[in-house]
């Protein structure tokens, strides 16, 4: 029964990292077309606070 209760714990802790990677690949994916598709400072910055809105991040209303 041990070996059944770690292989779960190891699959689903492979599961959590996976996503992770993933959550931080678009993170960056969207941060790259942010700093490429913005014509200046102020849309830089509105496009990079509507990232972190949108992530629930902290400091995003300031």
């Amino acid at each position: 029964m041990g070996y059944w209760k770690r292989a779960s714990e190891r699959a689903l802790s492979i599961d959590a990292e996976r996503k992770t990677e993933a959550e931080q690949r678009k993170l960056v994916d969207q941060v790259r077309d942010a700093l490429w598709h913005s014509a200046d400072d102020q849309e830089l910055r509105e496009r990079l606070r509507l990232i972190l809105s949108e992530r629930g991040d902290s400091g995003a209303d300031k």
